[in-house]
């Protein structure tokens, strides 16, 4: 009996004892957790805006009428973007190497979930920039003065989230590259993504 139970936590720490499968998991699935919620938190955002402003059509008094909200939901959509930036850079950078050491030893369904999550990120900002635009043609120019100020925080948040994001899916194609294999799917999702923002950086309005 003794032996049992000795052999028992022998295994148990054991097991416990390789933290590093379960980290490298952890990383990959808190990406996924983060972009979700950013794209179910954006979209609804979205969502308002583009019901408010798709009838409004360059009229003065319902651009009056519905700034005021669209101002609320681009501010809400900068503060989703920031907390998602601060996200990912905290689950990119934990643990030993930083950024490196979570982008080594990652299985390729970890790599796929990674991939999927930066063309999610992708389409997003490919929403937002679509529902600025939308706002931008059909507000009345002063209406639209007057929630400036939110949109260009809204803009202003996506570099910084798609940034850690780049920046991760980058190390882990490298690192897969040093093994002589090239994560073909990855680095088109990042470079599609790169170049939505260079896009938007260039400037909409």
């Amino acid at each position: 009996m003794k032996f049992s139970i000795i052999s028992t936590f022998v295994l148990l720490g054991s097991a416990l004892a390789a933290p590093a499968p379960v980290q490298k998991r952890g990383v990959t699935e808190s990406i996924g957790l983060i972009v979700n919620t950013l794209n179910n938190t954006v979209t609804t955002n979205l969502g308002q805006i583009n019901g408010l402003v798709s009838d409004v059509q360059q009229n003065v008094e319902a651009s009056v009428q519905v700034a005021a909200q669209v101002g609320a939901d681009f501010q809400a959509i900068a503060a989703a973007l920031t907390t998602a930036a601060a996200g990912i850079t905290a689950a990119t950078t934990a643990g030993i190497g930083g950024v490196a050491g979570q982008a080594i030893g990652l299985t390729n369904d970890q790599i796929r979930a990674l991939t999927q999550s930066v063309r999610d990120a992708q389409a997003l900002i490919q929403n937002i920039r679509a529902t600025i635009t939308l706002t931008a043609t059909n507000l009345t120019p002063a209406a639209l003065a007057t929630i400036q100020a939110e949109i260009d925080a809204a803009m202003a948040a996506i570099a910084p989230f798609t940034g850690p994001l780049t920046t991760f899916a980058q190390a882990v194609s490298a690192a897969r590259f040093d093994l002589g294999i090239v994560v073909t799917g990855l680095n088109a999702a990042v470079t599609g993504l790169t170049s939505i923002l260079t896009g938007l950086l260039g400037g909409i309005l």
